[in-house]
């Protein structure tokens, strides 16, 4: 199957189930092979005009794994994600390291200047996450605040089943 039509598909499934695109995050890793860093131009453009038509779609992009090796700040704005998922490793480092916690919220700023939202990933500890509000983020994901699952497994919280009955009251 190919892209295209892959897309075509995964939209078709949406809409059976009503789910609106605008509700939908499609992640696209910010990981470059030997091959796309020899191409760079060309990758980025690629790149660009795929978030450009996600973005056209109603879709919201999260760039992931920023911060790894191959990653570049000048490609944040060139490819304006709605969301960037710094990699694990920032935040463990950070924990270590005063120097890179302390540029965290450096780079948090940029993210936000960029009308992007900055997402710390791998989280395992409260300090880590103490880190991450310390530098104006507030979005966190790891297994510290929850182990993945699949949907079979979701259960609604009693939080946020309250919410839902108070909703439905109103």
């Amino acid at each position: 199957m190919s892209v295209n039509q892959h897309g075509k598909v995964f939209e078709r499934i949406l809409h059976a189930h009503s789910v609106p695109t605008e509700r939908v995050i499609i992640q696209i890793r910010d990981y470059s092979t030997t091959e796309q860093i020899e191409n760079l131009i060309t990758y980025e453009k690629q790149l660009a005009s795929a978030i450009e038509n996600y973005h056209a779609l109603g879709y919201k992009v999260a760039i992931d794994y920023f911060g790894n090796q191959h990653s570049l700040v000048s490609r944040l704005w060139k490819l304006a994600p709605d969301y960037v998922k710094f990699d694990p490793s920032l935040i463990k480092n950070a924990e270590q390291e005063p120097r890179l916690k302390n540029s965290l919220k450096g780079l948090s700023n940029l993210i936000h200047e960029l009308n992007a939202q900055p997402i710390i990933t791998g989280v395992e500890t409260q300090a880590q996450i103490d880190i991450a509000l310390n530098n104006n983020i507030s979005l966190i994901q790891g297994n510290f605040l929850g182990q993945a699952g699949s949907v079979s497994q979701l259960q609604a919280s009693d939080l946020i089943q309250n919410r839902w009955a108070i909703a439905k009251l109103a």
